[in-house]
């Protein structure tokens, strides 16, 4: 019984500890972060963007007319949405799944902006051979 009791306990502490249950609760609410586990968003009118480096088991948004914005490099699993008129902008390569109650949601899909942050600028290459007509300052000879 005692090792009932006791792994029962260090499960729910392992569970309180180990996920990550993320509120953002109010309205007019505009924030950024990083989350981890789960984020719930209740409310109306809120702006929340999900920043790169997030990893997230599940989006759920309880409320009206909010603006949810995942930037490139989060992991997200799934969204609910309840609600009328949410929008929930992700990278168009993100797959996730999706629940909805309500008239009026959108999950859009948005061209994703890593090809821009990887953009390197060409460096000046010299020719191939270019080093062989000019004369080694330092060779022996003659």
């Amino acid at each position: 019984m005692r090792r009932i009791v006791a792994c029962l306990l260090l499960s729910a502490a392992g569970l309180s500890v180990g996920c990550g249950a993320n509120r953002v609760s109010g309205d007019h609410i505009r924030q950024r972060n990083i989350w981890y586990g789960t984020l719930g968003i209740s409310g109306d009118y809120n702006q929340i963007t999900v920043a790169r480096g997030s990893r997230l088991i599940k989006l759920s948004i309880l409320g009206h007319h909010n603006e949810v914005t995942v930037e490139d490099g989060v992991t997200l699993n799934k969204i609910e949405i309840f609600g009328d008129r949410n929008t929930v902008r992700i990278p168009e390569q993100l797959i996730v799944r999706v629940n909805q109650a309500g008239k009026g949601n959108q999950i859009v899909r948005r061209p994703s902006d890593a090809g821009a942050e990887r953009q390197v600028q060409p460096e000046a290459v010299a020719p191939v051979g270019a080093e062989a007509d000019e004369p080694d300052e330092g060779a022996e000879g003659d």
